[in-house]
C-alpha cells in the first residue's frame, strides 16, 4: 500500500481574494488557530483548515485549488478520511477532522455538474490540534478514533436543546 502524502498547499490571505499556492514554500500551522496568514484562522472556528483527497479531485476532473481547499492529500484511503479522525502530517502537525464541507454556490461554476454529486466529496474541515511546518511531500498518517466509526450523537443538538439545558441547570457551563 502506498504511503499518503501532501500534494498541494493553499492559503487564502483575505475573503474574496484568490488562493495563494504555498506548495513551493510550505506553510505554518498554528495550534488552535489554523494556518498562519489565512483569513479562516480563528481559535473558535471548527473550519480552520479544509482538506481534500486528490482521488476525489481526479474523480471530478478538477485541479488542486479548484474547490478552494487548503491541503490536498494523495494516497489516503477513503475509510481513513472521516470526521472524528486525527491526521498526523509531516513531523509534528496534527489535525482533527470535524465535518464534511458542504458544496456551495461559489464552486458550482467549477464543477459543471449538479452540486448534489459532490456532497461528501468536497473535503473535510478540521482544526489544528498540534502546530508546526508543512511541506509538499510530507507523509500523512490517519488515526481513527471511536467517534470516527460511529456517528456522534452530540453534534445534532439544536439551539433549543442548549437553551433547555441552561434553563434546567443554570450552573452548568459548556
Amino acid at each position: 500500500m502506498a504511503q499518503a502524502t501532501i500534494q498541494a498547499l493553499f492559503l487564502k490571505p483575505a475573503k474574496g481574494q484568490a488562493l495563494v499556492d504555498g506548495s513551493a514554500l510550505g506553510m505554518t500551522m498554528q495550534q488552535g488557530y489554523g494556518i498562519a496568514g489565512d483569513c479562516q484562522g480563528h481559535p473558535l472556528s471548527p473550519r480552520q483548515v479544509l482538506l481534500v483527497r486528490r482521488e476525489d479531485l481526479d474523480a471530478f476532473k478538477l485541479h488542486p485549488g479548484d474547490l478552494r481547499e487548503n491541503i490536498v492529500l494523495a494516497g489516503l484511503a477513503e475509510t481513513e478520511f472521516v470526521p472524528g479522525a486525527v491526521l498526523h502530517l509531516g513531523k509534528s502537525v496534527q489535525i482533527r477532522l470535524s465535518f464534511h464541507c458542504e458544496p456551495c454556490k461559489r464552486i458550482a461554476h467549477v464543477l459543471g455538474t449538479p452540486l448534489k454529486q459532490i456532497v461528501g466529496k468536497r473535503g473535510i474541515l478540521g482544526t489544528v490540534v498540534v502546530g508546526g511546518a508543512l511541506r509538499c511531500g510530507d507523509c500523512v498518517v490517519a488515526i481513527r478514533l471511536l467517534l470516527a466509526r460511529r456517528r456522534c450523537r452530540f453534534r445534532l443538538y439544536r439551539i433549543t436543546d442548549f437553551c433547555t439545558l441552561f434553563l434546567r441547570f443554570p450552573m452548568v457551563r459548556l
